[in-house]
């Protein structure tokens, strides 16, 4: 006997493919003419879609949620902080082991949104600067930067130079393994220009800045192991100690586009004693309701729902392997059956909403396939024509080749037309626009098996 195919991930089901008479004499128009279909193997999810699944997709990918998810706080800061020094310089830019330290006076103020990438950042400090290698300054400086790149220059950075709880430095993938490896509050990208007692002394450099939890020790300045030692090493980012009760702010400037004739311009200021007069209260990732984890995840656009599939190594299923999968090689009317009665479902508006998938399992398909009647509508990867079944091919269809609406199959919780034949049948097609989001839709995801697979 053929082994049967291993699902390639968790809470998916092999179904073996088969002929089905697709359609119904005594449905609606658009399910006529009755026509033999065959299917190839294939692999379906045994539920719809959970908020519990959906929630990495978003997170990973930065893809909007569902509106009924809590959405982050506007992303707005206002900081202040003192108690600064500058660390290093252009011959030890990284100062790991607290050598080379000197005390300034001063402040940075910063107010900006990581939402609209604009913002006001200054720096006032008085005492000894050495930005290159052979000149000295002594005296008040400034430091003003409106300008964040428009773009990322890095991965973590998706709307351009600031990014609230940017994952950088170290094994991040964003960044050199250069400094410890973090999570920053808040971080930027952007250019700056330097004033000297009120006269501009370098104009666009460059600027990396972080606010996060405390890398140095307060005392001796240097970057402390996982161990609170000294010292810190690029060859090792992940051993550090962080401290969430002291945060800090770190402000790199170095040589710009508009100033290339400092190629070893280097300024690492350091400020502690860090105060938030605002901050977002939620920065997300947007996060589905307390206790709705095996609630299917509902109010997805069709493109939502095919992202979610590709980048989970699937695809969205046609219409053919919907309703096989529903009704079995039997073809059955119901995926229980041909009766409706005696059989419960969410369906027909016996609920208020929806509920945790799987929640009727004398409901299921003769696959096991749980909620293909009632629940939520399910997104297919078809497009609508009413006419499709006198023209559909007879091996593995896929639909028109264009269309303005998609099919939605399986019928949900609320009952959508009291005169029309039963939502739930596995059989019946509904005609959705594929950019309206509705809480009564979402969707599960289907894999082909290959020949080799």
């Amino acid at each position: 006997a053929t082994p049967t195919p291993t699902p390639p991930r968790d809470g998916m089901l092999f179904v073996p493919g088969g002929a089905l008479m697709m359609g119904n004499a005594r449905g609606n128009a658009d399910e006529q003419p009755p026509h033999e279909i065959t299917v190839s193997d294939f692999f379906m999810d045994e539920t719809e879609v959970t908020n519990d699944a959906y929630a990495p997709f978003v997170a990973e990918t930065g893809h909007a949620a569902p509106d009924y998810w809590r959405q982050p706080d506007p992303s707005v800061w206002q900081i202040v902080a003192g108690d600064a020094y500058i660390a290093g310089d252009v011959n030890d830019q990284f100062m790991y082991d607290g050598a080379n330290v000197r005390p300034i006076t001063g402040t940075i103020s910063m107010t900006l949104n990581a939402d609209t990438n604009k913002g006001l950042l200054t720096a006032v400090f008085t005492g000894t600067l050495r930005p290159t290698a052979d000149q000295i300054y002594t005296g008040t400086f400034r430091i003003e930067q409106t300008f964040f790149f428009d773009g990322p220059p890095f991965p973590a950075f998706k709307e351009g130079g600031i990014g609230d709880m940017v994952h950088m430095h170290g094994q991040s993938g964003n960044e050199l393994a250069m400094y410890p490896e973090m999570t920053a509050y808040i971080g930027t990208w952007g250019t700056a220009n330097l004033y000297f007692n009120d006269e501009l002394l370098f104009r666009a450099l460059g600027t990396h800045l972080m606010y996060s939890d405390g890398v140095r020790d307060d005392t001796a300045h240097f970057i402390r192991r996982a161990d609170g030692q000294c010292c810190f090493s690029p060859a090792a980012p992940a051993d550090s100690r962080l401290d969430p009760d002291d945060p800090e702010i770190t402000y790199w400037l170095f040589a710009g586009t508009d100033y290339t004739e400092a190629q070893d311009f280097w300024i690492s200021l350091h400020f502690e004693d860090v105060t938030q007069l605002a901050a977002p209260a939620f920065l997300g990732p947007p996060i589905f309701p307390e206790g709705q984890e095996l609630y299917p995840v509902t109010a997805v656009t069709w493109e939502d729902a095919a992202a979610y599939c590709a980048w989970a190594g699937a695809r969205l299923p046609t219409e053919a392997e919907w309703e096989y999968a529903a009704r079995g090689p039997e073809g059955f009317l119901y995926p229980w059956g041909d009766e409706r009665r005696d059989v419960r479902s969410n369906s027909g508006n016996v609920l208020a909403g929806t509920a945790p998938v799987g929640s009727f399992p004398e409901a299921a398909s003769p696959f096991g396939l749980h909620d293909m009647a009632g629940n939520v509508w399910e997104w297919t990867a078809d497009w609508y024509a009413a006419n499709y079944y006198t023209q559909s091919p007879p091996e593995n269809p896929t639909g028109p080749t264009r269309g303005t609406e998609k099919v939605a199959r399986g019928g949900g919780f609320r009952l959508l037309d009291f005169l029309g034949l039963d939502e739930a049948r596995a059989t019946h097609r509904l005609p959705l626009d594929p950019t309206i989001p509705r809480d009564d839709v979402g969707f599960r995801c289907a894999l082909p098996i290959t020949p080799e697979g």
